[in-house]
């Protein structure tokens, strides 16, 4: 037992330590993980099971124990931790306001811009139906086009169209949606990536009002730069 001990992380003694004085006082199996130093240095994590063993008289008089290397276990699920984790930073910094939803129209998921765009307080629009960033008289004909996205999987791509702010006040946004799939390669649900493009359509609308006047103005235009 010291041999094994002395293996241990020091933090991790008191754990198989516990483990065994349990076992002996309460008579019953149970478990801990606990980490080992290698002879390679490396470190392993070992699931150990403790089982008493009773004498005809009922009194323990020894421990059988199931080890179980859980190393590899260990180290796929701390990766997958890690990737989701560099995944979220990724998507809370998006300049991109990103929104799934379910197959009912529901938001599942949206992002910090996602909430910045629509001019949600945090994590508020979890929950909501999508209809609600649409104008009144198009939600219809967006509910009967999500029905045929899920009904017969058509190409999807970018559109425009107008958003309604929590604030009721209203912005011009472009909206790349695409699908999301389940194990069986079936439809449960859509992921949209949104960027606000009102300031964009102003600026051109001011352009193209520009362009029309000097095209129309009977006096000759002359434009040039601060240099002249």
């Amino acid at each position: 037992m010291s041999d094994v001990l002395e293996k241990l992380f020091t933090e991790d003694r008191e754990q198989l330590q516990g483990l065994t004085e349990k076992v002996l006082t309460r008579k019953l199996v149970d478990t801990c993980l606990v980490r080992l130093k290698h002879p390679t240095g490396s470190t392993r994590w070992l699931h150990i099971q403790a089982e008493p063993v009773a004498d005809p008289f009922k009194e323990v008089t020894l421990i059988r124990g199931i080890v179980q290397d859980m190393t590899e276990l260990i180290n796929s699920q701390n990766q997958v931790i890690d990737n989701e984790m560099r995944f979220r930073a990724l998507v809370d910094a998006s300049p991109y306001g990103i929104i799934e939803i379910n197959l009912e129209g529901e938001v599942i998921f949206a992002n910090p811009k996602a909430h910045q765009i629509f001019a949600y307080p945090p994590d508020q629009m979890v929950g909501r139906p999508i209809s609600e960033t649409m104008l009144s008289e198009e939600r219809e004909y967006y509910s009967r086009k999500l029905g045929r996205m899920v009904d017969e999987f058509p190409h999807l791509d970018t559109y425009s169209r107008k958003g309604i702010r929590q604030d009721d006040s209203i912005i011009d946004i472009q909206v790349n949606i695409n699908y999301r799939l389940n194990e069986q390669g079936k439809t449960r649900g859509f992921v949209g990536f949104i960027s606000d493009i009102t300031s964009r359509n102003r600026r051109e609308l001011k352009l193209r009002q520009l362009s029309t006047v000097v095209e129309q103005s009977p006096s000759a235009i002359l434009i040039t730069n601060q240099q002249g």
